[in-house]
Order: C-alpha cells, then structure tokens, then sequence
C-alpha cells in the first residue's frame, strides 16, 4: 500500500527508524503488542486519514453514483479504511466491509471455476 510506504519515509525522516510495513499495518488492525512510541502512532494513524481522504476524494470526483448504490471494499485494506470511511458513510448508499486478506484470490478461483464450467 503507498500509504504504508509513506508513512515509513515519514517516520524514518523523523526518527532515523525504519518501521515495517507489518509493523503498521498490526496498529491499524488493532493488535498488541506492536513496540511504537507514541509519535509514531499518531503519524501511523495520520498518514491512513490522509491517504484515506486522498482516495476517497479522487473516487467521488469520477461522479459516479456512489450515493445511490451499493458500495464495497473488499480485502486486507479494507480493514484498514473502515474507521476512516465510516465517519464520511453518508457519501456512500450502503458501504460495507469485508476485511478477509484472501478475498481477492477466492472471488478470482470462483470466477475462473464459473467461466471454465461453462466451457
């Protein structure tokens, strides 16, 4: 994720520490145990509203109907998005979440099971 990317460039231009992206991405995801300080957090946390924004400006700028429709974020990132995008739901019709990593791949074989079927 670019986010992750940059939230790293920022962290290590602060505090000389390279943060990994697993690193971040357990913060964000709510798990213990994660060894950052108190300003990396709040830069962790930073960074995702941002790049949340970022994104979810440039979606609403193709003005497609995401008001009227159902909308879906679907992966390991969604997860991540969640609180920022709840706090703005009234953008979206009907906005849910599914948070399963592997989603992506299953929905992929399931497609590919479906299309060679018919064959």
């Amino acid at each position: 994720m670019d986010a992750y990317n940059e939230i790293s460039a920022v962290i290590k231009s602060k505090t000389g520490r390279d943060l990994p992206e697993n690193a971040i991405n357990m913060l964000l995801n709510g798990k213990k145990g994660v060894r950052v300080t108190n300003e990396e957090a709040e830069t962790i946390y930073s960074g995702i509203e941002r790049y949340s924004q970022h994104l979810q400006k440039k979606l609403l700028e193709t003005k497609l109907p995401f008001s009227s429709s159902y909308n879906l974020l679907l992966g390991g990132g969604s997860a991540v998005l969640k609180s920022c995008w709840e706090k703005t739901a009234y953008h979206f019709g009907k906005l849910d979440f599914i948070r399963e990593i592997r989603v992506n791949a299953m929905g992929f074989e399931e497609y590919a099971l479906k299309v060679l079927t018919r064959a």
